[in-house]
C-alpha cells in the first residue's frame, strides 16, 4: 500500500511535469502518445539503484524493528510464566512496561514509513526531473503533440507507447 501511494505521488509530478509541454498542443490532428511511468521508474538503471538503496535501509531498519518485537515477546513470556506469583503490584509494572513497550515500537514503525517516504522521494525526484526531460525531448523527436500517462488511458494502441524508447533514451543520456 505504501508503494502504491508513493507511485500515486510521483506520478502526480509527473503529470505536473509533463502537462506544461501538452498545455501547447494544437486541438486538431494531434499526435500523441502514451508513456507507463511506473514501468519507465522501475526499468532505468538510476531507478533500480534507488530502489537498491532503498531497500538497503529498509532491511537495516527491519532488524531494529524485529529486536523490539523480540524484546516485547520476551517481556509477556516473562510475564505469563511470573504472574501466579507476583504480586498486584508487580503485575501492573509488568502491564505498564509492555505497554510501554508496545507504543515505543509503534511509535517508531510510523516513524520508519514516512523517513522512508521521505527518502523515496528525496531519491526519486532528480530521477523523475531527468525523466521528464528526456521525454519532452523524445516526444519533441518524434513529432508528439502530447504524452499522456497509461494509466490514465482507456484504450490505446501500443505502437503509440513510448515506455520502452524512454527507458532506452533514458539509460542512454544518464549514466
Amino acid at each position: 500500500m505504501k508503494k502504491n501511494i508513493f507511485l500515486g505521488v510521483i506520478m502526480s509530478l509527473f503529470i505536473f511535469s509533463v502537462g506544461s509541454f501538452a498545455q501547447s498542443a494544437p486541438t486538431s490532428g494531434m499526435k500523441i502518445a502514451f508513456v507507463d511511468v511506473q514501468q519507465a521508474i522501475q526499468s532505468v538503471k538510476a531507478g533500480k539503484e534507488a530502489k537498491k538503496q532503498v531497500e538497503k535501509e529498509v532491511a537495516k531498519r527491519k532488524k531494529v524493528l524485529d529486536k523490539m518485537r523480540q524484546d516485547i515477546e520476551k517481556i509477556e513470556a516473562d510475564f505469563k510464566k511470573q504472574e501466579l506469583v507476583l504480586s498486584e503490584e508487580s503485575k501492573q509494572k509488568k502491564r505498564a512496561d509492555y505497554t510501554q513497550k508496545i507504543q515505543e515500537l509503534q511509535a517508531q514503525i510510523a516513524k520508519n514509513q514516512q523517513e522512508m517516504q521521505q527518502e523515496e522521494q528525496r531519491l526519486l525526484e532528480p530521477l523523475l526531473k531527468k525523466m521528464s526531460d528526456a521525454l519532452k525531448k523524445l516526444a519533441k523527436e518524434k513529432g508528439y503533440d502530447m504524452v499522456v500517462m497509461k494509466g490514465a488511458l482507456l484504450y490505446a494502441e501500443d505502437q503509440h507507447d513510448l515506455t520502452d524508447t524512454l527507458i532506452k533514451t533514458f539509460d542512454k543520456e544518464y549514466r
